[in-house]
């Protein structure tokens, strides 16, 4: 450490030696050292104006697209009455553009993403159920558009037919941005086929997909387009009871007056977003290939 400072401190002497005009060579170094901090890979380094330009368009696109539209669909009306009488000629400018602004909107809703939060099935019945959902979605752009009501179709994907085992009806709102959708103890009528496929599904499948599909009236502005939504849930089934386990056992002797004589804690992991009432359940008691007994879980759950 010693030698270092003498060392430093002696080339601190010739600096202060040094005829006027004279440049020390360690002085270039320090000088090209600066000019190297001044390289693109510095932390410093300025992006140029175009590069600037494009990365504040890819981020805003769709503001700037739909800007564009809502202009367009002030300012052509007035061209062509000005310019071009013929009704032919304003009207195949409306419908161009209504085509195009169509086409934005499926885009948008196509680009979109729908999470289902959490989902209650209560009190079945042979042909319906009570329904609360409580879904999330997500748009690509912050810009308030106006739906209609519309009816999901509820299905199954991997089913035997493309016809939903239930529909949702979903009062008209104001979405943009991020959105939640959902029912509140909605009395659903169920198409029984496609809905034992969903249930077998979710019964016996670690993850199971549902799609929601619906024709969507939607509004920006005064300007209506009539899209298609179809998306796709992945979400997580009870995979046949993973995790099943009896607790607590506990014979009776002598039994209980209505004849039960074990009394033991199911345990029935359920890691869906789905609460399902079961009802009255009985259960098959075996050791081997012999049943020695039956359990009987009553208003199950899950």
């Amino acid at each position: 450490m010693k030698k270092d400072l003498f060392s430093s401190s002696r080339d601190a002497t010739k600096l202060d030696q040094r005829l006027p005009g004279q440049v020390d060579e360690n002085v270039f170094e320090v000088q090209h050292c600066e000019v190297i901090d001044s390289c693109p890979s510095s932390p410093s380094f300025q992006r140029s104006k175009r590069q600037s330009l494009r990365r504040h368009c890819a981020k805003f696109r769709w503001f700037y697209i739909l800007g564009v539209v809502v202009v367009l669909s002030i300012m052509l009306p007035v061209l062509y009455g000005s310019y071009l009488p013929p009704l032919n000629n304003c009207t195949y400018c409306a419908l161009s553009f209504l085509v195009i602004l169509r086409a934005i909107v499926q885009r948008i809703l196509n680009q979109s993403n729908l999470v289902l939060t959490s989902a209650d099935i209560m009190n079945p019945r042979p042909h319906s159920v009570d329904l609360t959902i409580n879904s999330t979605l997500h748009l690509p752009v912050d810009i308030p558009v106006r739906i209609d009501p519309l009816t999901l179709n509820l299905g199954s994907v991997p089913g035997s037919s493309n016809s939903p085992f239930a529909q949702v009806y979903i009062p008209g709102t104001t979405v943009g941005g991020t959105a939640v959708l959902g029912v509140q103890n909605q009395t659903t009528q169920l198409n029984n086929q496609q809905w034992l496929e969903y249930v077998r599904s979710m019964i016996f499948e670690e993850t199971v997909v549902m799609s929601v599909v619906a024709r969507v009236n939607t509004f920006l502005g005064i300007l209506k387009s009539n899209v298609v939504f179809n998306k796709e849930i992945e979400q997580k089934g009870l995979n046949s009871f993973s995790g099943f386990s009896i607790q607590h056992p506990r014979l009776l002797l002598p039994a209980a007056d209505n004849g039960t004589n074990f009394i033991a804690t199911v345990s029935l992991p359920n890691p869906s977003v789905m609460t399902l009432e079961i009802g009255t359940v009985v259960l098959d008691l075996k050791i081997s290939e012999g049943i020695i007994g039956n359990a009987t879980l009553k208003d199950l759950i899950i």
